[in-house]
């Protein structure tokens, strides 16, 4: 099976078909491998955005000399940080670059800035937590992916190399999700195009057959496989990342829409995931 992606405009000319989008996506900026190939991967999807490169400082109180200090280790970390992320989406092409330094709590500053700007796809790194599968380590994702109001992509260090396009993309939804077909659709329309979308939809036939016409009338679409639906979630986290891991088998991006939220469910599955998995 083949195996599509969210924007604020979207236009299709008559003559070309080609989906003409206008976006704005915040990267978070980290020195890390994981960090530039998340840039790579954002490139892929939609190089035509206007790309946030956003690196926040913590700040710490304290009475000591060594703070200061600290503060500016961490200061120019995140500028190299940024710089290394810039360089990554000017080699893919992206001509929009803004950069900013926040100072804060981590996920706090990078959710403001969201609303600030109209940010309409946020990119994240993690990584899977040492001796407790199923978990990310540490909290700035796991926090930004629980309150966010909108998608969130996160890329993990094993993730493989990124292609010059998406053109695969598989979707895991929960029929019993808060409007799926408009989430699923949203994301799917991130997509330059064209693309194939490898759809899973489980848990209810009706609201199962709605996603997939609202998938299938998306412009930048070129394909829909659809697996049979009915088949539960299984039961636990572990047993639902599993699933939507032998889902995204040979696609390039997994989106997920569930019902019960990220902690636990949406977590596992992250951690679990082939490619990166942006939540909608």
């Amino acid at each position: 099976m083949r195996c599509g992606a969210r924007h604020a405009y979207y236009l299709r000319t008559p003559t070309s078909q080609r989906v003409l989008s206008f976006k704005q996506i915040l990267i978070h900026a980290l020195r890390s491998d994981a960090a530039v190939k998340a840039a790579h991967y954002a490139a892929s999807i939609t190089p035509n955005a206007v790309f946030h490169v956003v690196s926040v400082i913590p700040t710490h109180r304290s009475r000591y000399p060594l703070n200061s200090l600290l503060t500016d280790v961490f200061r120019r970390a995140a500028e190299e940080a940024v710089h290394e992320v810039e360089l990554a989406l000017m080699g893919r092409g992206v001509l929009t670059v803004r950069k900013a330094l926040l100072a804060g709590r981590p996920a706090e500053e990078l959710l403001k800035y969201v609303r600030r700007y109209g940010i309409d796809l946020i990119v994240l790194t993690a990584s899977p937590a040492s001796g407790s599968p199923g978990r990310l380590a540490g909290s700035v994702a796991r926090e930004v992916a629980d309150a966010s109001p909108k998608p969130v992509l996160i890329c993990m260090p094993g993730a493989p190399p990124p292609p010059g396009r998406v053109s695969r993309i598989a979707t895991y939804i929960e029929a019993g999700a808060r409007d799926a077909a408009g989430r699923a659709a949203g994301f799917l329309r991130l997509a330059e195009g064209p693309v194939s979308v490898k759809l899973a939809c489980v848990g209810g036939g009706e609201d199962c057959l709605r996603v997939e016409r609202v998938l299938r009338g998306l412009g930048n679409v070129a394909r829909v496989d659809a697996a049979p639906s009915g088949r539960p979630l299984g039961g636990g986290p572990a047993e639902v990342a599993e699933a939507v891991a032998e889902l995204a088998a040979g696609c390039e991006v997994l989106t997920l829409c569930l019902d019960r939220g990220f902690r636990g469910y949406g977590e596992a599955v992250v951690a679990r995931s082939p490619v990166p998995t942006a939540l909608v």
